[in-house]
Protein backbone atom coordinates (compact mmCIF):
# COMPACT_ATOMS: atom_id res chain seq x y z
CA UNK A 1 0.00 0.00 0.00
CA UNK A 2 1.04 3.65 -0.08
CA UNK A 3 0.67 6.47 2.50
CA UNK A 4 2.78 8.29 4.86
CA UNK A 5 2.01 5.96 8.25
CA UNK A 6 0.58 2.62 8.70
CA UNK A 7 1.89 -0.94 8.49
CA UNK A 8 3.80 -1.85 5.70
CA UNK A 9 2.21 -4.77 3.70
CA UNK A 10 5.31 -7.99 3.58
CA UNK A 11 4.45 -10.42 1.00
CA UNK A 12 6.63 -13.90 1.23
CA UNK A 13 7.13 -16.52 -1.07
CA UNK A 14 9.03 -18.93 -2.55
CA UNK A 15 11.74 -16.50 -4.14
CA UNK A 16 11.58 -14.26 -0.82
CA UNK A 17 11.37 -10.96 -2.27
CA UNK A 18 9.15 -8.03 -1.75
CA UNK A 19 9.01 -4.65 -2.82
CA UNK A 20 7.32 -2.44 -0.23
CA UNK A 21 6.56 1.67 -1.13
CA UNK A 22 7.87 4.40 0.92
CA UNK A 23 6.05 7.84 1.97
CA UNK A 24 6.17 9.91 -0.75
CA UNK A 25 7.70 12.54 1.22
CA UNK A 26 10.99 9.40 0.81
CA UNK A 27 13.47 10.27 -1.81
CA UNK A 28 14.81 6.45 -1.49
CA UNK A 29 13.85 4.27 -3.83
CA UNK A 30 11.99 1.06 -2.97
CA UNK A 31 13.94 -1.53 -0.95
CA UNK A 32 13.80 -5.36 -0.89
CA UNK A 33 12.83 -7.55 1.72
CA UNK A 34 14.52 -10.91 2.37
CA UNK A 35 12.24 -12.97 5.06
CA UNK A 36 14.65 -16.28 6.47
CA UNK A 37 12.15 -17.31 8.44
CA UNK A 38 8.59 -16.44 9.07
CA UNK A 39 7.40 -12.95 9.74
CA UNK A 40 6.75 -11.87 13.41
CA UNK A 41 3.36 -11.02 14.38
CA UNK A 42 4.64 -7.88 15.47
CA UNK A 43 5.58 -5.23 13.28
CA UNK A 44 9.02 -4.17 13.24
CA UNK A 45 10.30 -7.37 14.55
CA UNK A 46 12.29 -9.05 11.36
CA UNK A 47 15.18 -8.43 10.00
CA UNK A 48 15.74 -5.70 6.63
CA UNK A 49 18.56 -5.26 3.85
CA UNK A 50 18.39 -2.27 2.63
CA UNK A 51 19.60 -1.83 -0.80
CA UNK A 52 18.75 1.47 -1.03
CA UNK A 53 19.53 4.94 1.49
CA UNK A 54 17.35 3.91 4.04
CA UNK A 55 20.70 1.72 5.73
CA UNK A 56 20.96 5.11 6.85
CA UNK A 57 18.31 5.00 9.16
CA UNK A 58 17.89 1.29 10.13
CA UNK A 59 14.72 1.26 11.49
CA UNK A 60 11.35 0.39 10.34
CA UNK A 61 9.23 3.10 9.32
CA UNK A 62 6.38 -0.04 10.29
CA UNK A 63 6.50 0.57 14.01
CA UNK A 64 4.09 2.16 15.58
CA UNK A 65 5.25 5.19 18.13
CA UNK A 66 6.22 4.22 21.38
CA UNK A 67 4.66 5.29 24.53
CA UNK A 68 6.60 8.07 26.51
CA UNK A 69 9.31 7.07 29.10
CA UNK A 70 7.62 5.78 32.80
CA UNK A 71 10.42 8.02 34.16
CA UNK A 72 8.67 11.53 33.31
CA UNK A 73 5.44 10.35 34.92
CA UNK A 74 7.75 9.33 38.39
CA UNK A 75 9.57 12.68 37.91
CA UNK A 76 6.51 14.66 37.40
CA UNK A 77 4.70 12.82 40.20
CA UNK A 78 7.95 14.01 42.76
CA UNK A 79 7.87 17.35 41.26
CA UNK A 80 4.09 17.61 41.82
CA UNK A 81 4.34 16.38 45.83
CA UNK A 82 7.52 18.65 46.53
CA UNK A 83 5.22 21.77 45.20
CA UNK A 84 2.65 20.43 47.08
CA UNK A 85 4.46 20.07 50.23
CA UNK A 86 6.03 23.85 49.17
CA UNK A 87 2.63 25.06 48.93
CA UNK A 88 1.45 23.89 52.53
CA UNK A 89 5.08 24.73 54.24
CA UNK A 90 4.41 28.30 52.78
CA UNK A 91 1.29 28.65 53.41
CA UNK A 92 1.50 27.83 56.79
CA UNK A 93 4.53 30.12 57.42
CA UNK A 94 2.68 33.24 55.82
CA UNK A 95 -0.60 32.06 58.51
CA UNK A 96 1.80 31.54 61.61
CA UNK A 97 3.33 35.41 60.04
CA UNK A 98 0.12 36.91 59.78
CA UNK A 99 -0.83 35.46 63.28
CA UNK A 100 2.33 37.05 64.75
CA UNK A 101 1.93 39.81 63.48
CA UNK A 102 -1.50 40.51 64.74
CA UNK A 103 -0.18 39.52 68.17
CA UNK A 104 2.64 41.29 68.70
CA UNK A 105 0.17 44.31 67.03
CA UNK A 106 -2.42 44.00 69.90
CA UNK A 107 0.40 43.43 72.06
CA UNK A 108 1.93 46.88 71.08
CA UNK A 109 -1.70 48.83 70.96
CA UNK A 110 -2.76 47.55 74.32
CA UNK A 111 0.18 46.33 76.53
CA UNK A 112 1.09 49.76 77.40
CA UNK A 113 4.68 50.15 80.26
CA UNK A 114 2.16 50.86 83.21
CA UNK A 115 0.35 48.35 82.40
CA UNK A 116 3.05 45.44 82.20
CA UNK A 117 4.17 47.14 86.04
CA UNK A 118 0.45 46.23 87.16
CA UNK A 119 0.74 43.00 86.04
CA UNK A 120 4.38 42.30 87.55
CA UNK A 121 3.24 43.76 90.66
CA UNK A 122 -0.03 41.19 90.37
CA UNK A 123 1.73 38.25 89.10
CA UNK A 124 4.95 38.29 92.07
CA UNK A 125 4.86 40.84 94.47
CA UNK A 126 1.20 40.49 95.60
CA UNK A 127 1.72 36.57 95.86
CA UNK A 128 5.31 36.56 97.89
CA UNK A 129 3.85 39.47 99.84
CA UNK A 130 0.91 37.56 100.93
CA UNK A 131 2.84 34.17 101.72
CA UNK A 132 5.10 36.01 103.65
CA UNK A 133 2.46 37.76 106.06
CA UNK A 134 0.68 34.79 106.31
CA UNK A 135 3.86 32.99 107.61
CA UNK A 136 4.91 35.59 109.92
CA UNK A 137 1.32 35.65 111.15
CA UNK A 138 1.07 31.67 112.00
CA UNK A 139 4.47 31.98 113.61
CA UNK A 140 3.21 34.73 116.01
CA UNK A 141 2.41 33.59 119.12
CA UNK A 142 -1.44 35.05 118.81
CA UNK A 143 -3.15 38.29 117.94
CA UNK A 144 -5.14 40.94 120.02
CA UNK A 145 -8.17 42.57 118.75
CA UNK A 146 -6.17 45.93 118.01
CA UNK A 147 -3.89 43.83 115.76
CA UNK A 148 -6.54 41.89 114.05
CA UNK A 149 -8.95 44.82 113.25
CA UNK A 150 -5.48 46.74 111.83
CA UNK A 151 -4.99 43.90 109.40
CA UNK A 152 -8.40 44.39 108.40
CA UNK A 153 -8.34 48.25 107.50
CA UNK A 154 -4.33 47.60 105.75
CA UNK A 155 -6.18 44.67 103.45
CA UNK A 156 -8.92 47.19 103.03
CA UNK A 157 -6.33 50.33 101.80
CA UNK A 158 -4.03 48.04 99.68
CA UNK A 159 -7.05 46.76 97.43
CA UNK A 160 -8.41 50.56 97.33
CA UNK A 161 -5.19 51.78 96.05
CA UNK A 162 -4.08 49.27 94.07
CA UNK A 163 -7.91 49.64 91.94
CA UNK A 164 -7.58 52.85 91.89
CA UNK A 165 -3.69 53.12 90.29
CA UNK A 166 -5.60 50.60 87.85
CA UNK A 167 -8.61 52.27 86.74
CA UNK A 168 -6.85 55.80 86.69
CA UNK A 169 -4.08 54.27 84.38
CA UNK A 170 -7.34 52.49 82.24
CA UNK A 171 -8.81 55.97 81.81
CA UNK A 172 -5.17 57.55 80.80
CA UNK A 173 -5.38 55.44 78.01
CA UNK A 174 -8.64 56.97 77.16
CA UNK A 175 -10.81 53.23 77.74
CA UNK A 176 -14.00 54.10 79.07
CA UNK A 177 -14.94 52.49 82.44
CA UNK A 178 -18.00 50.35 81.55
CA UNK A 179 -15.66 48.08 79.39
CA UNK A 180 -14.20 47.12 82.55
CA UNK A 181 -17.82 45.45 83.23
CA UNK A 182 -18.97 48.13 85.66
CA UNK A 183 -22.38 48.18 83.52
CA UNK A 184 -26.29 47.05 84.05
CA UNK A 185 -26.34 43.31 83.62
CA UNK A 186 -28.71 41.30 81.83
CA UNK A 187 -31.63 41.15 84.57
CA UNK A 188 -32.40 37.57 84.04
CA UNK A 189 -29.19 36.08 83.44
CA UNK A 190 -28.21 38.16 86.72
CA UNK A 191 -30.83 37.07 89.00
CA UNK A 192 -30.23 32.84 88.18
CA UNK A 193 -26.35 33.53 87.68
CA UNK A 194 -26.29 35.36 91.08
CA UNK A 195 -29.05 33.45 93.10
CA UNK A 196 -28.40 29.38 91.73
CA UNK A 197 -24.11 30.02 91.71
CA UNK A 198 -24.15 31.70 94.98
CA UNK A 199 -26.60 28.90 96.70
CA UNK A 200 -24.18 26.35 94.97
CA UNK A 201 -21.08 27.98 96.52
CA UNK A 202 -22.29 28.65 99.54
CA UNK A 203 -23.40 25.25 100.19
CA UNK A 204 -20.07 23.64 99.12
CA UNK A 205 -18.12 25.92 101.42
CA UNK A 206 -20.50 25.36 104.43
CA UNK A 207 -20.20 21.51 103.65
CA UNK A 208 -16.42 21.91 103.14
CA UNK A 209 -15.93 23.66 106.84
CA UNK A 210 -18.37 21.12 108.45
CA UNK A 211 -16.29 18.42 107.38
CA UNK A 212 -12.97 20.18 108.43
CA UNK A 213 -14.07 20.73 111.85
CA UNK A 214 -14.89 16.91 112.00
CA UNK A 215 -11.01 16.45 112.10
CA UNK A 216 -9.29 16.24 114.84
CA UNK A 217 -7.19 19.54 115.30
CA UNK A 218 -3.68 18.90 114.77
CA UNK A 219 -5.00 17.69 110.93
CA UNK A 220 -6.70 20.36 109.81
CA UNK A 221 -4.48 22.18 107.92
CA UNK A 222 -3.41 26.02 107.37
CA UNK A 223 -7.22 27.06 106.63
CA UNK A 224 -8.43 25.80 110.29
CA UNK A 225 -4.71 27.33 111.76
CA UNK A 226 -5.48 30.96 109.58
CA UNK A 227 -9.30 30.93 110.76
CA UNK A 228 -7.97 30.50 114.20
CA UNK A 229 -6.27 33.63 114.36
CA UNK A 230 -7.51 36.41 111.75
CA UNK A 231 -11.44 35.91 112.39
CA UNK A 232 -13.59 38.61 114.10
CA UNK A 233 -14.83 37.62 117.75
CA UNK A 234 -16.11 41.23 118.81
CA UNK A 235 -18.70 43.15 117.30
CA UNK A 236 -15.84 45.93 116.54
CA UNK A 237 -14.16 42.97 114.92
CA UNK A 238 -16.82 41.68 112.81
CA UNK A 239 -18.10 45.33 111.31
CA UNK A 240 -14.17 45.86 110.34
CA UNK A 241 -14.77 42.15 109.02
CA UNK A 242 -17.89 42.48 106.75
CA UNK A 243 -15.97 46.08 105.18
CA UNK A 244 -13.03 43.79 104.15
CA UNK A 245 -15.24 41.11 102.05
CA UNK A 246 -17.36 43.69 100.79
CA UNK A 247 -13.65 45.72 99.73
CA UNK A 248 -12.22 42.34 98.51
CA UNK A 249 -15.51 41.28 96.27
CA UNK A 250 -15.95 44.41 94.68
CA UNK A 251 -11.79 45.55 94.48
CA UNK A 252 -10.91 41.27 93.18
CA UNK A 253 -13.77 41.37 90.54
CA UNK A 254 -12.46 44.45 89.50
CA UNK A 255 -8.65 43.80 89.02
CA UNK A 256 -9.24 40.16 87.83
CA UNK A 257 -12.41 39.83 86.28
CA UNK A 258 -12.14 43.47 84.78
CA UNK A 259 -8.71 44.80 84.35
CA UNK A 260 -7.14 41.42 83.90
CA UNK A 261 -9.32 39.72 81.94
CA UNK A 262 -10.43 42.80 79.35
CA UNK A 263 -6.51 43.23 78.50
CA UNK A 264 -5.93 39.56 77.75
CA UNK A 265 -9.15 39.84 75.71
CA UNK A 266 -7.54 42.69 73.29
CA UNK A 267 -4.32 40.95 73.06
CA UNK A 268 -5.61 37.39 72.12
CA UNK A 269 -8.79 38.50 70.53
CA UNK A 270 -10.23 35.71 72.73
CA UNK A 271 -12.36 35.81 75.00
CA UNK A 272 -11.70 32.45 76.87
CA UNK A 273 -8.09 33.66 76.92
CA UNK A 274 -8.88 36.00 79.00
CA UNK A 275 -10.13 34.09 81.03
CA UNK A 276 -8.02 32.08 81.73
CA UNK A 277 -5.14 34.09 82.28
CA UNK A 278 -7.23 36.09 84.39
CA UNK A 279 -7.76 32.72 87.02
CA UNK A 280 -4.25 32.24 86.59
CA UNK A 281 -3.78 35.80 88.18
CA UNK A 282 -6.50 35.08 90.83
CA UNK A 283 -4.78 31.99 91.85
CA UNK A 284 -1.44 33.41 92.13
CA UNK A 285 -2.88 35.95 94.86
CA UNK A 286 -3.79 33.08 96.70
CA UNK A 287 -0.94 31.18 96.78
CA UNK A 288 -0.70 31.37 100.71
CA UNK A 289 -3.74 28.82 100.78
CA UNK A 290 -1.42 25.55 99.24
CA UNK A 291 -1.60 23.77 96.57
CA UNK A 292 -4.88 22.54 97.04
CA UNK A 293 -6.05 26.13 97.90
CA UNK A 294 -4.70 27.76 94.63
CA UNK A 295 -6.12 25.22 92.53
CA UNK A 296 -9.56 25.69 94.11
CA UNK A 297 -9.23 29.55 93.40
CA UNK A 298 -8.08 28.71 89.94
CA UNK A 299 -11.50 26.74 89.14
CA UNK A 300 -13.70 29.47 90.99
CA UNK A 301 -12.10 31.97 88.83
CA UNK A 302 -13.00 30.71 85.87
CA UNK A 303 -16.80 30.00 86.98
CA UNK A 304 -16.75 34.14 88.15
CA UNK A 305 -15.23 34.74 84.57
CA UNK A 306 -17.78 32.89 82.99
CA UNK A 307 -20.91 34.48 85.10
CA UNK A 308 -19.21 38.02 83.80
CA UNK A 309 -19.38 37.14 80.31
CA UNK A 310 -22.90 35.31 80.29
CA UNK A 311 -24.11 38.28 82.04
CA UNK A 312 -22.30 41.11 80.49
CA UNK A 313 -21.49 42.90 83.58
CA UNK A 314 -19.08 42.49 86.48
CA UNK A 315 -22.12 42.97 89.21
CA UNK A 316 -23.12 39.39 89.50
CA UNK A 317 -20.04 37.90 90.08
CA UNK A 318 -19.40 40.70 92.89
CA UNK A 319 -22.44 39.62 94.43
CA UNK A 320 -21.44 35.99 94.29
CA UNK A 321 -17.77 36.71 95.24
CA UNK A 322 -19.54 38.38 98.34
CA UNK A 323 -22.03 35.99 99.28
CA UNK A 324 -19.48 32.93 99.24
CA UNK A 325 -16.80 34.68 101.55
CA UNK A 326 -18.99 36.21 103.99
CA UNK A 327 -20.97 32.57 104.16
CA UNK A 328 -17.28 30.98 104.65
CA UNK A 329 -16.46 33.62 107.15
CA UNK A 330 -19.69 32.80 109.33
CA UNK A 331 -19.42 29.28 109.08
CA UNK A 332 -15.47 28.91 109.78
CA UNK A 333 -16.22 31.27 113.04
CA UNK A 334 -18.72 29.02 114.24
CA UNK A 335 -16.99 25.70 113.63
CA UNK A 336 -13.31 26.52 113.71
CA UNK A 337 -12.94 28.91 116.00
CA UNK A 338 -12.83 27.46 119.79
CA UNK A 339 -15.83 28.41 122.08
CA UNK A 340 -13.98 30.17 124.64
CA UNK A 341 -12.40 32.51 122.08
CA UNK A 342 -15.99 33.60 120.51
Amino acid sequence: TRGCSGPTMVKSGLIPCAIFATCSTSETLPSMHSATSAIPAFPGRHQMCSICGLWRNFHARACSRPPPPMTNIFINQSVNDKSSADQVSTLGFIFSRRVARRLGHNAVAHMHWDYAIILIVLAMIVPWRSRARVRALLQAPTLDSQERIGLYFSTIVFQWALSGIIFWRWSAHGTSFTELGFRLPSLPRATIAAAGLSTMLVLNQVFGIRRLASLPADKRGLVAQLAERLLPRTRAEVSAAIGLVLCVAICEEFIYRGFIEVLFQQIFSSTWSGAVISAVFFALAHIYQGRRGVLTTFVVGLVFSAVRLWSGSLWPSILIHFAVDFAAGAASSRLLTPASKR
